[in-house]
């Protein structure tokens, strides 16, 4: 009886172990495909427009900022831009206004400030000279008309103050593009003076203009090519 039921514990025993392994067996049956489908699976491509859509490499929106920031200056003797703007007078001044007569047009960073001040003050000073040579002087800068009407009250300045806030002007004349201040470099306003003739062609150009004595220095210009066309200076 004993031995019977010895065999009878160890064919149960044996049994399950054989439903154990079979469940098993069925369990990673079923697993399987799931885990073969992810090892064969291709990787997914990145669709079209998951492509337009990425974001830029590192430092292309600042190259892109001073691509569309880039200002060509004109070279002397060709005609000088033309342009349309707002003055502090609250009309429009075009430049096509003075043909037939010597015009100075000098861009400036801004109103109010030190430099910007003396400048000013200078080209005014000289104001009769320039008026006995037949030259107007235009003033621009990305300033409001508001600014320009308190700059000019301010300072007493006679001449026109045209307002360009987009820089549209500046970058036609090269006065506008990359420039080192304190020590930073950054994007804005170049100090540029325009010396047009009569007939509307650029004499000079001055770039990168040096505030002190820099109105003479375009009085000067004015009399040195009237001489080379045989004008008399103060005509």
């Amino acid at each position: 009886m004993k031995k019977t039921k010895a065999r009878t514990k160890s064919s149960t025993s044996r049994t399950a172990a054989r439903a154990g392994a079979t469940k098993s067996t069925a369990r990673r049956a079923k697993s399987a495909p799931k885990v073969a489908a992810k090892r064969s699976a291709p990787p997914r491509k990145a669709s079209p427009a998951a492509s337009r859509t990425r974001a830029p490499a590192r430092g292309a929106s600042k190259l892109a900022t001073k691509s569309t920031t880039k200002s060509t200056a004109p070279a002397a003797g060709a005609v000088a831009p033309a342009f349309s703007l707002p003055s502090d007078a609250g009309d429009s001044v075009s430049l096509s206004d003075y043909r037939g007569k010597w015009v100075v047009v000098y861009f400036y960073p801004k109103d109010h400030t030190p430099g910007c001040t003396r400048e000013a003050i200078d080209f005014q000073a000289a104001g009769v000279t320039f008026s006995d040579e037949g030259a107007a002087v235009l003033g621009i800068s990305r300033d409001t008309i508001a600014s320009h009407c308190s700059f000019k009250a301010k300072q007493g300045l006679k001449f026109p103050l045209l307002s360009d806030p987009s820089a549209e002007v500046h970058r036609l004349y090269g006065a506008y593009g990359e420039k080192v201040m304190y020590g930073r470099s950054m994007i804005g306003a170049l100090r540029t003076t325009a010396l047009i003739r009569p007939d509307g062609t650029l004499a000079r150009l001055f770039q990168r203009v040096r505030v002190d004595g820099h109105a003479d220095a375009v009085l000067a210009a004015i009399r040195e090519e009237k001489k080379s066309l045989g004008q008399p200076a103060g005509s």
